[in-house]
């Protein structure tokens, strides 16, 4: 009988090391991201991460640095010279393979947090050495990451250069009506009534963002709840972020504002920080005119992981 998975990915992924008498655990993905990257490096096990796309996608150079950040020793991160779409996780003891799931999930924070939109399935039987001889195929096809340099703001390894991606949307930190901050939303989200926290924070999306930068903030379908993201910032700092609440613009529905995943503290103490604030002190405009910048630059680095400038 075929066991399948799709809802809770992440949890089961970083959980099945500890079900299994393991010592290694090898991810092929056709992308990743940082977040799930930065969290195999807290198993206690060895681990390695292949990004099979990098032949055809190649790699924007503000991720690369970050992966080359978290390429360590029994933790190695590898860009496959082949293509590669396949998603892969073997577990292995000794060097043999005793566990293996396969499906459409990407090993990041999109592929692994919605439920019901990927699938993974575990391999067994003789597939399970079929498996482990696919992937150590790719593996020995494979360069580490900090072996390939940096150029023009594309990774490359005896590929063709592409275009880095200009797409740049300036958002606003206040609330362009008032010129000032907002009391109870936006940087000053934990300040509202109901569900939130001191030192809560979001991004707010506004209509303009997405009328102007429509492949930067894609809709909603369905039933589709927040969408998790990656977001990485100018200062090398890395978090899981959510597209979250609900606007319609044109009959469509669109996210209606950025939040830290998981805790909505997070992205509101990072930016007080930056401030010089305290982490549950309000923000005012004149804070944001001190520290020199009153708005973020957001673009895309690839579907699902954002860069934010913030950066003076």
């Amino acid at each position: 009988m075929v066991v399948i998975f799709t809802n809770d990915l992440e949890e089961f992924v970083f959980s099945m090391h500890a079900h299994h008498q393991c010592d290694e655990m090898i991810v092929l993905s056709g992308y990743i991201g940082p977040t799930p990257v930065e969290r195999l490096t807290h198993l206690p096990i060895s681990t390695k991460v292949i990004y099979g796309m990098y032949p055809e996608e190649l790699i924007h150079e503000r991720l690369h640095d970050i992966l080359c950040g978290l390429h360590v020793t029994n933790h190695e991160i590898y860009y496959s010279n082949i293509p590669v779409h396949s998603k892969v996780y073997l577990l292995r003891r000794a060097g043999v393979t005793i566990y293996a799931l396969s499906g459409s999930a990407n090993f990041t924070m999109r592929g692994l947090n919605i439920n019901g939109r990927e699938i993974l399935s575990e391999i067994t039987g003789a597939n399970l050495l079929q498996l482990n001889d696919y992937v150590e195929r790719i593996l020995l096809n494979a360069t580490q990451c900090i072996n390939i340099a940096s150029t023009g703001g594309i990774v490359r390894h005896g590929f063709s250069v592409f275009s880095t991606p200009t797409e740049v949307c300036e958002m606003v930190l206040y609330d362009p009506a008032t010129g000032q901050t907002q009391q109870s939303s936006g940087l000053n989200w934990g300040f509202g009534a109901g569900n939130t926290t001191l030192g809560d924070a979001c991004i707010p999306i506004r209509a303009d963002h997405i009328r102007s930068f429509s492949n930067l903030f894609p809709p909603k379908v369905g039933i589709q709840g927040n969408q998790p993201v990656e977001l990485i910032w100018d200062d090398g700092v890395v978090m899981s972020g959510l597209l979250e609440g609900s606007q319609t613009i044109s009959n469509i529905r669109y996210p209606k504002q950025i939040s830290s995943f998981g805790d909505k503290s997070i992205l509101g103490t990072y930016m007080r920080r930056r401030l010089g604030l305290s982490p549950t002190a309000q923000i005012s405009r004149a804070h944001l005119t001190n520290y020199g910048r009153d708005t973020v630059d957001v673009s895309l680095i690839r579907n699902g992981v954002y860069y934010l400038d913030f950066s003076i």
